[in-house]
């Protein structure tokens, strides 16, 4: 770290860290479009106001990389680069703050990896594909926005043992380079994410538009996931949440809105709770169902939500469970307002429930007596949500 190599001022201490600023920076295929490499600093650097415009030829290249650096932090810098990706992280911790990052590559515009990451007010956009944010070992992620095109999806999301990460303010919206369903599964997932033993996931004010799928989730052990005020627009599904092993995992969806989806959330495995939220026009609002793998317990509670004109509004596998109270459920639905069934099996028989009180899983089966539940609410309109 010296001033030959771009340093302006200070000694690398967390009081006096090393800067580099005010750098308009051109970086072709010579340097492979890297414009800035920070490894191996234990120090404390800052970069502050730097532009880099990147060329370089197609490859898993980056036109920022940070590498086994502890104490980064950058701000006000502006990525523009074409042929390879615009920010690389690998063994660090780093924070961002008013990132404006356009890249061109099918390597990922971003890729962090095994790192811990706070970073607020970031904007992405171009044609991304492969974006990764693996083994996050904690952080957040504030007020971060991105228009893609040609990708599969915003994040692959994989948080290590123990993590808690945390996004909020999230916008992603995929323009539609190719049509869905031609050659790679572009525009295919808006989130996907895996959570390890242990780990924490919250989202909250998420807007997702114009992908196939909003967020899938895969559980690890003893893992939460939280959603709040989920909007936007997906082609095909809402949530979709897996676990397996499932013990202790869990999944919380709560002022979310689903509209016009072929599923709306599918839960396999572990409990989830959906709290007010509206489901509407959905062809399968709620669909419950249970791995193949013992023991495994799938239950869910679903409360003060409204159902209006879903074709199905539940689903429910045997061995799964479900309580659903304080909802209306109404509509014209073609299945009526509450589905539950066994495909395999048909549908279920009173002697199949879990009753409330049941103590071998710890949510209820909400099946018998639906049309007192229907009747009970039907004071409360959908106008009242």
């Amino acid at each position: 770290m010296i001033r030959g190599n771009g340093i302006r001022s200070g000694t690398g201490t967390a009081g006096d860290p090393w800067v580099i600023s005010d750098w308009e920076i051109k970086a072709d295929s010579a340097t492979y479009g890297q414009g800035l490499r920070i490894e191996g600093v234990q120090g404390y650097v800052d970069v502050r106001d730097v532009a880099i415009d990147s060329t370089a030829p197609a490859g898993p290249y980056h036109a920022i990389a940070v590498v086994d650096s502890p104490n980064v932090s950058l701000q006000g810098v502006t990525v523009d680069s074409r042929g390879s990706g615009a920010l690389y992280v690998y063994r660090s911790s780093v924070r961002m703050d008013h990132l404006d990052l356009t890249g061109d590559t099918e390597f990922g515009c971003i890729a962090i990896g095994d790192s811990a990451v706070n970073a607020s007010h970031v904007t992405l956009r171009g044609s991304c594909d492969s974006n990764q944010m693996i083994g996050i070992r904690g952080g957040s992620l504030e007020s971060f926005t991105a228009n893609l095109t040609k990708t599969t999806d915003t994040f692959v999301l994989t948080l290590a043992e123990g993590a808690f990460f945390r996004m909020n303010g999230i916008g992603s919206t995929f323009w539609e380079a190719e049509p869905h369903g031609s050659g790679p599964c572009y525009g295919c997932t808006g989130f996907r994410i895996e959570l390890g033993t242990g780990s924490s996931l919250q989202l909250v004010n998420v807007t997702l538009e114009g992908w196939k799928d909003q967020i899938r989730v895969t559980h690890g052990e003893d893992s939460t996931f939280r959603a709040q005020q989920l909007r936007g627009k997906a082609v095909r599904d809402g949530v979709l949440v897996e676990c397996n092993p499932c013990t202790g995992s869990s999944t919380l969806l709560e002022d979310v809105i689903f509209r016009d989806l072929d599923v709306a959330v599918g839960v396999s495995g572990g409990n989830a709770i959906i709290r007010d939220a509206l489901f509407e026009r959905n062809d399968l609002a709620i669909m419950v169902s249970d791995l193949e793998v013992e023991p495994q317990e799938t239950s869910m509670r679903v409360e003060e939500s409204t159902f209006i004109d879903n074709d199905v509004a539940i689903r429910a596998e045997k061995g799964t469970a479900v309580l659903v109270s304080g909802s209306w459920l109404g509509g014209d639905s073609v299945k009526g307002p509450v589905t539950i069934e066994n495909p395999a099996s048909g549908p279920l028989r009173p002697e199949d429930v879990t009753t409330q009180d049941s103590p071998s899983l710890p949510f209820a089966v909400m099946c018998l007596a639906l049309a007192a539940l229907v009747v009970k609410r039907r004071g409360k309109s959908p106008g009242a949500h």
